[in-house]
């Protein structure tokens, strides 16, 4: 049984006006690359093309513990902004994202999908 977030690619490239070559260009990735995730061909590791196609069509939602209920793509984003001091919300996921369960520099949850 296919991956649930392959299952939704496959959905999204289904979809009126959706085509794999559309659902790969705006996730910076090949047709063929699609192609072959979609028929269980692709030799490369699946990571990089999960976090793409959720981060663009933000089908999933995670916990966190500063901002409640974001979708997956809001939390990849934050995961990515280091350091930054700019208000209390920035300090809190500063001290809250490296250690979360969702972070997927230290293997969390998602980064085995």
């Amino acid at each position: 049984m296919a991956e649930a977030w392959i299952e939704q690619l496959r959905q999204v490239c289904a979809q009126s006006g959706n085509t794999q070559r559309k659902v790969a260009d705006s996730i910076g990735y090949s047709p063929s690359a699609i192609s072959a995730v979609l028929s269980g061909k692709y030799k490369g590791p699946l990571d990089r093309i999960r976090d793409a196609f959720e981060s663009k069509y933000g089908i999933e939602s995670v916990p966190c513990p500063v901002l409640g209920e974001v979708r997956l793509s809001r939390c990849l984003k934050e995961q990515k902004i280091i350091g930054s001091r700019a208000n209390r919300v920035r300090v809190a996921l500063n001290r809250h994202c490296p250690t979360c369960r969702y972070n997927r520099a230290n293997g969390g949850v998602h980064a085995d999908q």
